[in-house]
Formats: C-alpha cells, sequence, structure tokens
C-alpha cells in the first residue's frame, strides 16, 4: 500500500469516528455536548437538543402504558391517527418519529402523558389537539432491547446516571418505538429510545 492510500484511509476514518461521536442513532445532527458511557448494561448518551415546535394529543398512562409493555402492538392507535390526520388536515409538515412524553415517578410514567408529533411551523390547536414549542434541552438516551415490560428499570438506570453525572433530572422522559412489532414478530429484537430530561 502506497502512501496516498495511507493517507486517504487515515483521513476516512477520522472522518467516520467524527460521525460516531458527533450524533447518536436515529438522532440526525440534531445533538451537540454528546458523550457516552456504559452504564448498568445500557449505552448511554447524554446530549443537547434543539428547540422543537410540536403537535399532542393525550393518553391514559395508567391503561395506556400497560398496554404499551403488555401487547404486540403500540398503543394509542386512534390518539395517533387523530393526531397525523389533523396535522394532515391543517398541511402541517411532519418531522421525525412520533414519540410519546410523560412525567416519571420512581422511574414510572405518573401522568400527563403525551403522544407527540415534531412539526415544521405550530398549527392551530382544537380541543383535542394540543401545541407546544419545546425548548433546547439535555437529555440522557439509551436504547433498551427487548420486551418493553421492564421500561421502569430503564429510566430508573438513567436517572442514576444523572446522579452521578452531576445531572439533575427534570421529572420527564420520553420514549420512541424504533423497532416494534410492526417490525419484527420476536419480542426480544425490539428496540425502544427511552430518553431522561435534566439539567
Amino acid at each position: 500500500m502506497n502512501k496516498h492510500r495511507v493517507i486517504l484511509l487515515l483521513c476516512g476514518l477520522s472522518f467516520w469516528l467524527a460521525g460516531c461521536t458527533s450524533q447518536g442513532p436515529g438522532l440526525g445532527r440534531d445533538a451537540s455536548d454528546y458523550f457516552t458511557r456504559i452504564s448498568q448494561g445500557y449505552r448511554m448518551s447524554v446530549e443537547a437538543q434543539q428547540a422543537k415546535d410540536v403537535m399532542w394529543v393525550t393518553a391514559d398512562p395508567k391503561n395506556e402504558i400497560e398496554s404499551f409493555k403488555e401487547g404486540d402492538k403500540l398503543p394509542w392507535v386512534q390518539q395517533l391517527a387523530l393526531l397525523s390526520g389533523y396535522c394532515m388536515q391543517h398541511k402541517g409538515i411532519m418531522e421525525g418519529e412520533p414519540f410519546i412524553q410523560f412525567q416519571l415517578e420512581d422511574g414510572e410514567p405518573k401522568n400527563d402523558m403525551r403522544i407527540c408529533q415534531q412539526v415544521e411551523t405550530l398549527i392551530e390547536p382544537s380541543d383535542l389537539v394540543g401545541q407546544m414549542s419545546m425548548p433546547a434541552s439535555k437529555v440522557i438516551r439509551a436504547t433498551h432491547k427487548g420486551k418493553r415490560t421492564n421500561l421502569g428499570a430503564a429510566y430508573r438506570a438513567l436517572e442514576q446516571f444523572a446522579r452521578e453525572s452531576g445531572l439533575d433530572s427534570t421529572g420527564w422522559g420520553r420514549l420512541t418505538v424504533i423497532r416494534g412489532a410492526e417490525d419484527t414478530s420476536d419480542p426480544s429484537e425490539y428496540l425502544t429510545l427511552v430518553q431522561l430530561y435534566v439539567r
């Protein structure tokens, strides 16, 4: 291998490493202030996220989270259909995957659960669909693989990671389905992105 090929190979490797450390999977160029550490079996990352405009509908956390943990399919189908239909009806441009945001108590969803969809610009709200501008924030994130029956353990691990890192939890979490029953018949292959808001 000649000298020029070695230089090109090293340059390519440096660009690849820069890409791996500048963003997490599925988040695009939205994140900065990024670092990663393995803790309690999870690969955890601390990231700063940009402000977002979001449309949302509410869900009952007690009933819906149990359905989400135990069921084979993504719950809140009616709420998601309502939200996406409302955005399309009002010519709203949706961005990214829908996510679920909620308050936490001891690592478990407590109340004020919202099914959210980021949009390019806010749409006029209705009696059923709300809007909010989410300020720039910092989150700890990890990817949970397998059944979702122990998501509480994942959030408690995020909270412990926050304490060990000198960060304070805001008491709010969010999750996004990366791979679910719509993608695989094997629950052990489910992937769920779990995030904890910190300051």
